[in-house]
């Protein structure tokens, strides 16, 4: 298979080095990184997948059960955190805070309910990016981030077998 070539900055560094052995990523010592594409699906991706799987439908659940795309969300941070969990949280864009009620339900309903990931925005099938298109609402895009906690946001040693925070984000395209 073929791989590529980036440069990555210092900054994005760390988090190379906590996601590498699941996308497949390398950090050359030139500070360029190498991607190899995978077919495989390790236990590790197994479990890290179930992971985002539970917490997605968690907070979901929970934003269409105290129907919280009803919000009046005010002008301001760049993220609403509509949800809250010891293990996972639910951040909402100012774009997406701005849609209304019905596109917002919409948006949660099939982030809830979300089976199949493009290949394109999940290549290693873990669940935790993807581009979501629907009628009458602006393309959206799902992901999951990861800290060690709230109260230490640093990205974990291991978020397959570790305990960390499943933050996940909804914004626009424009956004990302």
């Amino acid at each position: 298979m073929k791989a590529c070539a980036i440069l990555l900055g210092p900054h994005r560094r760390n988090r190379l080095r906590q996601i590498s052995k699941f996308r497949n990523l390398f950090l050359e010592s030139d500070g360029r990184v190498a991607w190899v594409p995978s077919q495989t699906n390790t236990a590790d991706m197994k479990t890290l997948r179930q992971k985002n799987d539970d917490a997605r439908h968690r907070v979901f659940s929970e934003a269409l059960e105290r129907r919280l795309y009803e919000l009046d969300l005010p002008q301001g941070p760049i993220l609403h955190q509509i949800v809250r969990q010891p293990d996972a949280c639910l951040n909402l864009s100012m774009d997406v805070s701005d849609f209304d009620n019905d596109m917002k339900k919409k948006l949660f309903e099939t982030c809830l309910n979300m089976v199949t990931f493009d290949r394109a925005s999940d290549p290693d099938s873990v669940h935790d990016m993807a581009k979501i298109k629907l009628e009458d609402v602006p393309t959206c895009f799902m992901k999951i981030d990861y800290i060690q906690s709230y109260d230490e946001e640093r990205y974990p040693d291991d978020v397959s077998m570790g305990d960390c925070v499943r933050i996940i984000t909804i914004a626009t395209l424009d956004e990302y």
